[in-house]
């Protein structure tokens, strides 16, 4: 607010023999111990202000100083000024009458409105006013778009006060005077806050430099109003003036900083300490290239500084494979590159580097943009085969088709190859097929062999996967069964049980299907490794039929199979077992020994 002030010298007499006026200070040469003022606006004669107040000394100066702050800026009237003394019960005349002139003298015959464009603080009451032009009639008085009570002060000024004022727009609050004829005289106010700044910090990127840091919370003036920072003396850019978090940088490391802020408002400085290297974060490196396989990829990257080259630095790797994001974190002097392992072949793979200091770790510097790659094909993994055969000799060799994981690769197709005693034959089957036909009834009534071994491989683009293999018998025998428990719907599932064989080490593959079903069944199957005699099969696998067989295998040439079935249906359980066992010698040739089965 504008203020005027009454200053006076120390003097022996009581009486103010001299008033001088320099606008907007009124002084007096006199030292009286109490000071009675009266303050009036001219024109209209009306009292302003009346009162007795004690007068302090100025400990510099020596003089005497009152303070007087209008509610109107000085401008809006002229003001009338007397003052008197008084020393105990001792009172002397009054001054002369000193006139402050305000701005709605007949000479100054313009539209005027004030205060011009000001600044105040949120919260704060401000009164505005109008001086029409002579021979105008005022009109009203506008605030940010919505009319105001007006108070009349002279012939030509009329005021309006606004209280708890909000904080305004970059641009501020337009205020506006209208006349009759709807001419208008305008201003601007601004409302805002003093400097806060908050979470003021300094490091370093470089090793060099010092880059700080901090948060302007209560940035609500802009432009030439707006908050000026300066850095241990030395002022900041006002690049970034919109953002909320700020920096300024300095050229060299200094240990200690202070941060002052300033605004029309007022002022705040924040201050930091730290060794250069207990702030050290580094910039996002920058990816240069990677040297790829199929399970594993070297990514390289380059700094912007060389004084990383010679830094000890902890870094991370952000991988990302189909959303799914996993973090290495690896260490050493100057890092350059990192080795990616156990990744998967023909995959698409994203990778991020981001360091910080090994010792004195302070931050993580910022991520590098992500660099692309994808891994190398490979061979499939071998299929997972198995095989259904009708009573009359025909029948399916079945494969799980390979996920994405397993491919290594598009699959381009299946090669599959029945080898029989006197050769063999391969036919090649679609990527999307999942079983090949075979018809054995001309081969089991000519043949002496036991058994024919069909065989699977899986392609992709560049490679072929190990063959896998199942044993095709021709010949059989029933045998009579071992017991099995019956089978028994439990937490969603079907759980099986079976005796071990301790003369055996091979594992088994229970295998289901519909029970309702005589040719060419689809199937489905699940191994259990060497050691387990229970499994659960879900109970969203359409259970009719489950079957507990041996897995194939060959040890010292001797393949043993067991067969045991469990049919549930009704109430009553169907049990066949069936004992295989095959020598096979090195030419593929074999025995079979089929035992009778029986029904309980």
């Amino acid at each position: 607010m504008p203020k005027m002030s009454l200053v006076y010298p120390r003097r022996s007499t009581c009486q103010p023999t001299h008033i001088h006026s320099s606008y907007p200070y009124l002084g007096w040469e006199e030292q009286p111990q109490r000071l009675t003022s009266s303050i009036l606006r001219t024109e209209f004669n009306e009292i302003v202000f009346y009162e007795t107040v004690s007068v302090m000394a100025n400990q510099v100066s020596g003089l005497h100083q009152f303070t007087w702050t209008s509610a109107e800026p000085l401008e809006c009237t002229s003001l009338s000024v007397k003052i008197r003394s008084r020393d105990g019960q001792t009172t002397s005349e009054w001054s002369n009458t000193e006139i402050l002139q305000g701005n709605d003298i007949p000479s100054n015959e313009k539209f005027q409105i004030y205060p011009i464009d000001k600044t105040v603080p949120v919260g704060s009451n401000t009164t505005f006013c109008c001086i029409v032009e002579e021979g105008k009639v005022f009109d009203t008085i506008l605030y940010n778009g919505a009319v105001i009570n007006t108070t009349r002060l002279s012939r030509r000024s009329y005021a309006s006060t606004v209280v708890n004022q909000g904080p305004s727009q970059s641009s501020g609050f337009n205020i506006i005077c209208y006349n009759s004829q709807k001419e208008l005289a305008g201003t601007v106010l601004f409302v805002g806050y003093p400097p806060l700044p908050t979470d003021f910090v300094c490091e370093t990127h470089d090793l060099t430099s010092v880059v700080c840091q901090w948060n302007d919370t209560r940035n609500t003036l802009y432009g030439k109003r707006g908050t000026r920072y300066s850095l241990n003396n030395r002022d900041c850019p006002q690049s970034n003036l919109w953002q909320q978090r700020k920096q300024c940088i300095l050229s060299q490391w200094e240990g200690n900083f202070t941060l002052v802020a300033v605004n029309p408002l007022g002022h705040y400085s924040l201050t930091d300490s730290a060794k250069l290297s207990h702030r050290v974060r580094p910039v996002a490196p920058t990816i240069q290239n990677s040297v790829v396989q199929a399970w594993n990829a070297t990514v390289q990257w380059q700094w912007e500084y060389s004084t990383y080259n010679n830094w000890a630095l902890v870094c991370q790797a952000e991988l990302t494979c189909h959303g799914s994001k996993t973090t290495h974190t690896f260490s050493g002097v100057g890092l350059h590159s990192v080795f990616l392992s156990d990744l998967y072949p023909d995959e698409d793979y994203s990778v991020k580097i981001r360091c910080g200091a090994q010792e004195n770790f302070w931050k993580w510097g910022n991520w590098s943009e992500p660099y692309d790659f994808k891994t190398r094909t490979y061979a499939p993994d071998a299929p997972d085969v198995w095989v259904w055969m009708n009573k009359d000799y025909t029948g399916q060799v079945i494969w799980k088709p390979l996920t994405r994981r397993q491919s290594h690769g598009q699959i381009t197709g299946y090669e599959v190859t029945l080898l029989i005693e006197n050769g063999q034959h391969t036919d090649i089957f679609s990527p999307d097929t999942t079983a090949a036909p075979v018809n054995l009834t001309q081969i089991a009534a000519s043949s002496s062999g036991s058994m024919i071994i069909a065989t699977v491989v899986a392609k992709n683009t560049d490679w072929l996967s190990q063959p896998t293999s199942v044993v095709i018998p021709l010949r059989s025998t029933d045998v009579e069964p071992q017991a099995v428990p019956r089978a028994v719907f439990v937490d969603g599932g079907f759980p099986l049980f079976w005796q071990s064989d301790a003369n055996t080490t091979f594992g088994y593959v229970v295998e289901w299907n519909d029970a309702f079903c005589t040719q060419n069944c689809p199937v489905e199957w699940i191994k259990v490794a060497a050691g387990n005699t229970n499994v659960t099969v879900e109970s969203g696998k359409a259970l009719e039929v489950l079957k507990v067989e041996h897995c194939f295998q060959y040890v010292l040439n001797i393949l043993y199979i067991c067969l045991l079935l469990v049919q549930a249906k009704n109430s009553s359980v169907f049990v066949t077992c069936y004992f295989w066992l095959w020598t096979v010698f090195s030419n593929l040739k074999s025995r079979i020994f089929f035992f009778p089965q029986t029904e309980t």
